[in-house]
């Protein structure tokens, strides 16, 4: 058995929900930096040692930083609602299914009847391996010559966390990059904590359970501590 499938295994298939946030739920209401990506980029596979319990190639998610989005995000092999957790039957907004994958509205029908735990996985590769290399063109835009350099390799977990949830475009915009990019710039937040913390809210309102999860996620950016389980 695999480590991804034993990850699945432990967590079964009522796991938690997975919350994507973003545009009317950004706390932001003038961004403080624009997302810029590059083009022609040339797709990377960063997979070959994908269940290897050993150091992840540079720009990776490491293997604690996808035990804890698996524990975060849980696994659920037929389609439901992001924010509720309950589970439909026709598309809707917000649909998702395995680890934290949107459903759009033309993928419905490949879903509709659900997946095995190989599609979920194959999935989840698919979503790290986008947000992973986003977050690294943001970083690398705003920051030519120093990139993802002189990240610990918690910080860059937590900040792949944390784009995973909210959305490349919402993490690219956000005031939280454009501090990570620039100590010096103005933003309606006075530390990178306060800036990272407020990315609580859906559909308008404060969700405890991304209260806990932000502080979940700072928590790996400054400490390393993944958690007692992890």
């Amino acid at each position: 058995m695999s480590t991804f499938h034993a990850e699945l295994a432990s967590i079964g298939r009522e796991g938690g929900m997975a919350t994507q946030v973003g545009g009317k739920d950004d706390p932001e209401e003038n961004p403080a930096a624009s997302g810029t990506r590059r083009t022609g980029t040339r797709p990377v596979s960063l997979y070959d040692a994908i269940d290897a319990e050993v150091s992840p190639p540079p720009g990776r998610l490491s293997p604690r930083g996808r035990r804890w989005l698996i524990n975060a995000e849980g696994c659920r092999l037929m389609p439901y609602l992001d924010l509720s957790g309950a589970p439909i039957h026709y598309w809707q907004k917000g649909a998702t299914i395995g680890v934290g994958h949107l459903i759009i509205r033309q993928q419905w029908p490949r879903f509709a009847n659900g997946i095995d735990r190989n599609w979920a996985e194959s999935l989840l590769r698919q979503d790290l391996q986008h947000v992973e290399l986003g977050v690294l063109d943001r970083l690398e835009a705003c920051r030519p010559r120093v990139g993802a350099r002189g990240l610990r390799q918690h910080q860059f977990d937590a900040l792949v966390l944390l784009a995973f949830n909210i959305g490349l475009a919402a993490f690219s915009n956000s005031s939280l990059v454009a501090m990570l990019c620039d100590s010096r710039t103005v933003t309606p937040y006075a530390t990178l904590e306060q800036a990272w913390l407020a990315w609580k809210y859906a559909g308008g309102e404060v969700m405890p359970g991304l209260e806990r999860r932000r502080a979940e996620e700072w928590r790996i950016f400054k400490e390393g501590d993944y958690g007692p389980d992890i």
